[in-house]
């Protein structure tokens, strides 16, 4: 446990997926009650003072002022979890590439590396200019502006009129997709203790406000919408509602306090890293992808069901991380596994055969890399299929990192490809 000199507050460091015990870091009942109905704990326990964290990694806000920093397991050596997120695209490939690369080190405070990360996307912004976008507007202006509005300017009643009731289509950037991203700055600034990035927010939330407003409260997600003028926004915007979907607001007596945690799910970015893969590795060919794995959709895509009812009706749909289709039919799945075992689990195995005996193809189950001891290659077990490339199922390690972001899409791309070319004819 280390302290924070500048706030005054403990910093309890534990890691994703494991038990630890936090009876000698001074935590209160309120502390583990919070951890109690916090859905990324997989348990807490009052009584014996342990918490065990789920596929979490990230900063966690406690009622008495505590943190906890949740770092990846120290197994999963070389892990870059922000080349992850820019694989995934929840944060852009720029910040990971170049001279100007953003680290994270296993025991950097990660609310700092937010702050870090989200200060270098508001930048890329404001070097490129923030949109701007056509508002309507009602005002009374010196001279008539756009459209007067009659019934207004009668009810007045002046016999000589000073000013005009106008409306018309004013310029702004003072729209909710720039007040997302402003008050997201806010919410961080408030909570890092790195000085440096804390000042550098600081001068940009002056620059924003300069033309854009603070809203009471965030904007509501649909309010707002991406165009084609607007990709560049897509990965910041993505940050800022990570940061405010893991903000809460609780409290105690008549005191309300900010309780801000900061957490990523390590398993569902490990199912869009590995499907953005698969996606750059099949583009142009026949193939069409889907999966619950992608990124961009928040539709459930499955391959049929497993069963059906005496009405004919679809039960217990089933949903790869990836899947492929071929003249709409689908021919190829894949599963994404976060976890370290010498050899993949039984219940993990019966839920990709069944995939396959109901696409009647190859499958590869993906797992983060550990020295090539989980790698190897299945074959099903029954008379049904004569061809062995239909009832291969091999299993793959996907690099976690390298020196560079480019190293780790090359290794990673050339693994994952080498491993589908076994199995889909005629992929380049």
């Amino acid at each position: 446990m280390s302290s924070n000199p500048d706030e005054g507050e403990d910093v309890i460091t534990l890691e994703e997926r494991s038990e630890t015990d936090l009876s000698d870091c001074g935590l209160k009942d309120d502390d583990f009650h919070f951890l109690e109905e916090l859905e990324h704990i997989s348990s807490a326990s009052i009584t014996k003072q342990k918490v065990e964290i789920g596929p979490y990694i990230g900063h966690i806000g406690l009622p008495s002022g505590a943190f906890l920093e949740v770092l990846p397991k120290s197994s999963l050596d070389g892990f870059k979890p922000l080349y992850f997120l820019a694989k995934a695209g929840r944060i852009s490939e720029e910040l990971v590439t170049g001279s100007q690369e953003i680290g994270f080190s296993v025991g950097e405070s990660f609310i700092e590396v937010v702050g870090e990360v989200y200060a270098e996307e508001v930048n890329r912004l404001l070097q490129a200019g923030i949109h701007k976008q056509y508002v309507p507007r009602q005002a009374a202006t010196n001279h008539v502006k756009g459209r007067l509005r009659v019934a207004e300017q009668l009810s007045k009643q002046e016999p000589y009129a000073t000013s005009f009731e106008s409306q018309f289509n004013d310029l702004t950037a003072d729209i909710p997709l720039n007040q997302l991203i402003l008050f997201a700055a806010v919410e961080v600034a408030r909570k890092i203790s790195d000085k440096r990035v804390e000042r550098r927010l600081q001068r940009q939330i002056s620059d924003l406000q300069r033309v854009v407003s603070l809203p009471r409260t965030a904007p509501h997600p649909s309010q707002i919408t991406l165009t084609r003028e607007t990709q560049m926004y897509k990965p910041i915007v993505k940050f800022a509602e990570q940061i405010l979907n893991e903000t809460y607001i609780d409290t105690f007596g008549q005191r309300a306090r900010l309780l801000q945690s900061v957490l990523i799910n390590t398993e569902t970015l490990f199912e869009e890293v590995v499907y953005s893969f698969v996606a750059d590795l099949i583009r142009g060919s026949r193939y069409i992808i889907q999966g619950d794995g992608d990124p961009e959709s928040s539709v459930k895509r499955d391959i049929g069901h497993l069963l059906r009812d005496k009405f004919g009706n679809g039960l217990q749909g089933m949903q790869p991380d990836v899947f492929l289709r071929s003249r709409g039919n689908p021919v190829w799945v894949a599963d994404a596994k976060w976890r370290e075992d010498s050899s993949p689990k039984r219940n993990n195995l019966y839920q990709v055969t069944s995939y396959q005996r109901k696409v009647g193809g190859p499958a590869i189950m993906f797992y983060p890399e550990q020295g090539g001891q989980i790698e190897t290659v299945y074959e099903l077990s029954d008379d049904e299929y004569d061809d062995s490339s239909i009832t291969e199922l091999r299993v793959v390690e996907v690099p976690l990192g390298g020196e560079s972001y480019e190293e780790f899409e090359t290794k990673a791309q050339n693994k994952i490809r080498t491993a589908m070319q076994a199995q889909l004819p005629g992929l380049a």
